[in-house]
């Protein structure tokens, strides 16, 4: 059936695929502090993997602190992130009484910090309610500065995140949600933090 002309003018332009605010380029990282200060963070939750003891995260969290933003470190996410890591790091969010999220790492990091956020915004709901498309009804959650240290997923510029629910143990599967409230509120990608990852995983 043919199309008239005037029925194609009146369907309206919308952004469909919002992107975060996002610094790259060499040296991007030197300034999170000052980026975390100006966002009104103070007492931040660092969300990442085992990268405690490569540099990168001391030296990050001592760019914060000098900035006078607290940090509370949740490095137990795992590589595809289990719910039962959104939801710790959720309450040790509520439980140190953060009002902000900083993740560190690759995919599995941010996905597990955007993960959080929501869980957060819906007081404590389990993060497995929220697989799909827009779930989320509280689009108020706390502000997220994703820093990549890995060239891989794109997490910290998307609008999804992917988790591994874990209910059934026998069967763990991984599902995606796709969400504007789990966009981040700055990337950070900066090719300086990428010359510590094996070259296989970047």
């Amino acid at each position: 059936m043919a199309i008239e002309l005037n029925q194609i003018w009146d369907f309206p332009i919308k952004e469909f695929h919002p992107f975060p605010r996002a610094l790259m380029g060499v040296g991007a990282h030197d300034i999170i502090g000052v980026e975390a200060k100006n966002l009104g963070f103070k007492r931040a939750l660092l969300v990442t993997t085992g990268l405690r003891g490569s540099g990168i995260i001391e030296e990050l969290i001592g760019k914060i602190e000098y900035q006078g933003v607290e940090v509370v470190l949740f490095d137990k996410v795992e590589s595809n992130p289990k719910d039962y890591n959104v939801m710790e790091a959720a309450a040790m969010y509520e439980k140190e009484k953060c009002d902000s999220i900083i993740s560190v790492g690759g995919g599995s990091s941010h996905d597990a910090a955007k993960g959080a956020r929501v869980v957060i915004a819906h007081d404590g709901r389990n993060i497995n309610e929220f697989e799909g498309f827009a779930k989320s009804t509280n689009k108020k959650n706390p502000p997220h500065i994703a820093v990549s240290t890995t060239a891989g997923t794109g997490s910290e510029t998307s609008w999804a995140y992917v988790i591994t629910d874990t209910s059934d143990m026998d069967k763990p599967h991984k599902w995606v949600a796709f969400d504007e409230a789990s966009i981040v509120t700055l990337a950070i990608d900066d090719p300086l933090l990428y010359y510590s990852c094996p070259q296989h995983f970047t």
